[in-house]
């Protein structure tokens, strides 16, 4: 299936005073966000899946929204949230509770970072740990080590796939361990707060949005938020220019202008689709 993709104008359309809306739930979910994601939501039927990168922020309000709001319940997809599910910054021991122990919800959990400190008590290194148990030191007193073009253009990182390890409510696996997880829309929320050590977070960032392209069927597509700052939109140029490189085709539409059309303003927004 392929997306239509809809135009500024369209989201504009969407009524957002009539959104069912959990107001006392955390999450960083905004009204014109879930403007964008009832927009594709809405195309898609109960065997297909959206997977939500929400780190930091995987409240379950997101997904929730999603089921409240799904013109025809019977044709919600299978939702996957993505975080550490750790209280960091939002609370998320109640994700169950709020998306109602829905069956169509899962959890992809990631293993939280370890930190090491100096002496002084200063950050100096984080380690990541991937769900199949590989680990990947970081030295955050140097800038980030390159990354070949090449390598951006083919990153799945699959170790952090895993369908066995993707469970709802009940414990059940969206997949088995033999089993290719694909997402046919991943929506990328990038946390809105630098954590002090922005070059870093822009090269997981650009890792995230490679991985996320490269598992889309042809027809599938990746929502990027939060594009105006630089910290996103700079890795996100990047991302095109690897793809152009690697040939695989996308076409984008840029949505949630800082301005109403027909002005244009600072976009928030990139709705990416594979073309091939």
């Amino acid at each position: 299936m392929a997306f239509n993709i809809p135009t500024e104008e369209e989201i504009r359309a969407i009524d957002t005073a009539n959104f069912i809306w959990d107001d006392i739930a955390d999450g960083t979910l905004t009204m014109e966000q879930a403007a964008v994601l009832k927009a594709f939501a809405d195309q898609m039927t109960a065997d297909q899946t959206i997977l939500l990168k929400e780190p930091n922020a995987g409240t379950g309000k997101t997904a929730k929204f999603i089921i409240d709001n799904a013109d025809n319940d019977a044709n919600v997809p299978k939702i996957v949230v993505q975080d550490t599910f750790v209280n960091t910054f939002l609370y998320c021991d109640d994700f169950w509770e709020t998306v109602e122990d829905d069956l169509r919800v899962y959890q992809n959990p990631q293993i939280p970072n370890t930190v090491e400190y100096n002496e002084a008590g200063e950050v100096v290194s984080t380690t990541i740990t991937y769900p199949n148990g590989a680990t990947t030191k970081v030295d955050l007193t140097q800038d980030p080590e390159t990354v070949s073009d090449v390598y951006y253009g083919n990153f799945t990182t699959d170790a952090s796939y895993l369908p066995e390890r993707i469970v709802n409510v009940n414990g059940d696996a969206i997949g088995s361990e033999d089993d290719d997880f694909v997402v046919d829309l991943t929506a990328i929320f990038p946390f809105p707060i630098s954590l002090g050590f922005e070059l870093h977070e822009r090269k997981g960032l650009l890792s995230s949005m490679c991985s996320s392209f490269n598992r889309l069927p042809v027809g599938g597509v990746m929502l990027v938020f939060d594009i105006a700052y630089a910290r996103v939109n700079e890795p996100l140029w990047d991302l095109y220019r690897i793809m152009d490189a690697a040939g695989k085709g996308h076409e984008t539409e840029w949505l949630l202008s800082a301005f109403p059309p027909p002005k244009t303003g600072p976009y928030k927004c990139a709705a990416i689709r594979r073309t091939y």
